[in-house]
């Protein structure tokens, strides 16, 4: 059986924020031979603008094949005090998913286990990490229900 590689472009090329001034770009995307492309969910967007975007999408020949979204300070998964934060966040970005795939398959990726950009002044313990990671896990799987 032949399989056939369907790529993606990821659209963080022009904006954090895709919005209907990015669309024509969409169309450039298909002819370059693009089957798919990642949306960033980093700041907030209405469903009406995910519908739009949706449409836009479809309208040039492409799907969304997944969303990219970051953590910050105040979304930490790692910290107790913004463990639930991030999940609202991730949670977030899975709903945005839902609407821009209409419901079909698709993934949440990004930096999504730690704040990104986060410069400890001084290296964590073995111990401090392994804690880190169990809480980002924990909020994965909450996220993820």
């Amino acid at each position: 059986m032949e399989e056939h590689v369907k790529p993606a472009v990821n659209t963080l090329l022009w904006s954090i924020k895709f919005t209907d001034r990015h669309f024509p770009v969409l169309d450039a995307i298909e002819r370059a031979g693009a089957d798919y492309i990642e949306l960033p969910v980093i700041v907030p967007q209405t469903e009406t603008e995910f519908l739009g975007i949706r449409k836009a999408v479809c309208d040039a020949g492409l799907a969304v094949a997944s969303v990219v979204t970051v953590m910050s300070a105040d979304t930490d998964p790692g910290r107790p005090e913004t463990m639930q934060a991030a999940i609202d966040h991730l949670k977030k970005a899975a709903d945005a998913l839902g609407i821009l795939t209409d419901g079909g398959p698709g993934i949440v990726c990004g930096p999504i286990v730690g704040q990104l950009g986060e410069r400890p002044t001084t290296a964590p313990s073995p111990a401090q990490m392994h804690t880190r990671w169990c809480r980002a896990a924990d909020v994965l799987v909450e996220a993820a229900k």
